[in-house]
């Protein structure tokens, strides 16, 4: 089966906030902190970031023949709320948010294949590492993050203004590893479901 990653065109909105929706109540339904209980719905803003990350070529679909079966942004830019957290700066990096992996495909090793990705394309813009942050107390999460060779290299609290409200971010485990780092003990497997 082939599998191709694409750019999110806006037509494609729907489709990265349902597998972002989908991932979000999994999490949810396990207790798992990580993210809101949706991404897309009623609750307007967040669909809007998602929108133009979308717009700013950032979002990206993972398809196995015409089934969309993962999303994910990447840029060049850090979490504003992170920035200073990395060691050597912000800059000189990828940065992998939001990836998402519908869950008939959760053990096939498209989290891995879009890590490689990434790291392939880091080095190929001339970055040294991929970056990403995960919720704090997110452990399973972590533990996945560093079997793909990433290594934690900071944890930031972070209290935001939120309107007018203090906000306490759950985000703030650091992880990096160099651009160049394939991880190849995972192989993409196709799903029977």
């Amino acid at each position: 089966m082939l599998i191709t990653l694409d750019q999110a065109g806006t037509d494609a909105l729907p489709t990265v906030l349902d597998v972002l929706d989908e991932a979000a109540a999994w999490l949810q339904s396990r207790g798992i902190q990580q993210w809101p209980a949706q991404f897309g719905g009623t609750d307007g803003w967040r669909a809007d970031r998602i929108a133009d990350y979308v717009e700013r070529g950032e979002a990206w679909i993972v398809r196995a023949g015409d089934e969309p079966v993962a999303v994910f942004n990447v840029t060049d830019k850090a979490d504003p709320d992170y920035a200073d957290g990395w060691p050597h700066g912000p800059g000189d990096a990828l940065y992998v948010y939001r990836m998402a992996v519908r869950r008939v495909w959760a053990g096939h090793g498209v989290g891995a294949m879009i890590l490689n990705w990434a790291g392939t394309r880091a080095q190929a813009l001339g970055l040294s590492w991929v970056r990403l942050d995960c919720h704090r107390q997110n452990r399973p999460l972590q533990l996945y993050y560093e079997s793909q060779g990433f290594a934690r290299v900071g944890t930031l609290v972070r209290v935001i203004d939120d309107a007018g409200t203090p906000y306490t971010r759950g985000s703030g485990a650091l992880y990096q590893r160099p651009a160049h780092t394939l991880h190849l003990d995972s192989t993409l497997e196709a799903c029977d479901d």
